[in-house]
């Protein structure tokens, strides 16, 4: 465990499960359009529209925080309003920011999300070149980490960096990687495969990771990343989840408590709870530590920022009780 840095506020805010969990990935400036419908080339959508802090790598470094981990993200915002915004949300939400990189005369990225009443969103993403974490000390950013969580916002090259940097660690982290945004060149990818414990995201992202997009999960895709090294595969689609692996095979619908049939803070959601289950039980997950981040994945909303919507632990324990898994 690294001492704690009091100018970073990163102190977790219960200490029921004790852990590091290091978050790879994009800090942006979401901007969130709710409309009452996608809209298709031509007609006009009725919406609102706010911004605030998000991204796939803050709300999962969120998400551990309101957990009650030790939660540090690694990414890179631009020296600008929004940046400072971004960093200040962070401090504010006790994750450790001192391997956030400030890009100078770069702004920071920005994304665009539309966003329905049921929670299914579309998304945008405008990033300069520069925003990327500092790489030449990825090795700094991920010590004393007991789970790395990876997201796909940052080039190949920079991911590609970071499986190899997580194999190389000894004690090893649990590494926990979603497949999401999809990226160009996903078959630079292929040789760390065997890097990844757990790999979550929705089927198609899977699929186009795997090379094989439309391929059916159960029969080529799941079997194809299991056969390369991957322990755990988790597709996560409308807040249910499907676990391949060599613990479970597992088909958990959404959670009774879902209030929406999708929800844009879901992955985020299942992934920080995942890795808050691996700390508590210190073994491999198996089917109740999925119902658990299931469920973690239907106290998140459509409503309000991303970020803000992730749930304590406390919160999931509630759902759980109400709803026990089936037998």
């Amino acid at each position: 465990m690294v001492p704690h840095d009091p100018g970073t506020d990163a102190e977790p805010a219960n200490s029921r499960v004790r852990g590091v969990v290091t978050v790879v990935g994009g800090a942006v400036s979401d901007h969130i359009y709710r409309v009452d419908q996608v809209p298709s080339a031509g007609p006009e959508a009725h919406g609102r529209f706010e911004a605030h802090p998000g991204g796939k790598g803050l709300n999962r470094a969120v998400a551990a925080a309101r957990l009650g981990l030790r939660s540090r993200l690694v990414s890179a915002v631009g020296d600008d309003e929004a940046g400072r915004r971004i960093l200040a949300y962070l401090r504010a939400e006790r994750v450790d920011t001192e391997h956030v990189r400030v890009v100078p005369g770069v702004p920071s990225a920005i994304t665009m999300v539309v966003v329905n009443p049921t929670g299914v969103s579309t998304t945008i993403g405008c990033r300069e070149d520069g925003i990327v974490p500092d790489v030449e000390h990825i090795g700094d950013g991920l010590a004393a980490a007991d789970v790395v969580l990876l997201t796909f916002e940052q080039p190949s090259w920079v991911i590609d960096r970071v499986l190899a940097a997580v194999g190389s660690l000894r004690p090893a982290p649990v590494l926990i990687v979603h497949a999401a945004p999809p990226i160009e060149a996903p078959h630079d990818l292929h040789r760390n495969l065997d890097t990844i414990d757990y790999l979550i995201g929705a089927p198609w992202e899977l699929g186009d990771l795997a090379g094989m997009r439309d391929a059916d999960f159960d029969t080529s895709v799941a079997p194809w990343l299991r056969e390369r090294g991957v322990r755990s595969v988790c597709a996560v689609e409308h807040l249910a989840c499907r676990v391949r692996s060599e613990t479970a095979n597992l088909d958990l619908s959404a959670n009774p408590a879902a209030r929406q049939g999708d929800s844009p803070g879901g992955g985020a959601a299942f992934g920080a709870a995942l890795a808050y289950r691996l700390l508590a039980t210190k073994r491999r997950a198996t089917g109740p530590d999925y119902y658990w981040a299931t469920a973690a994945m239907a106290s998140t909303s459509v409503d309000g920022p991303v970020p803000d919507g992730m749930p304590t632990a406390a919160a999931i324990d509630a759902i759980v009780a109400r709803h026990p898994a089936p037998r």
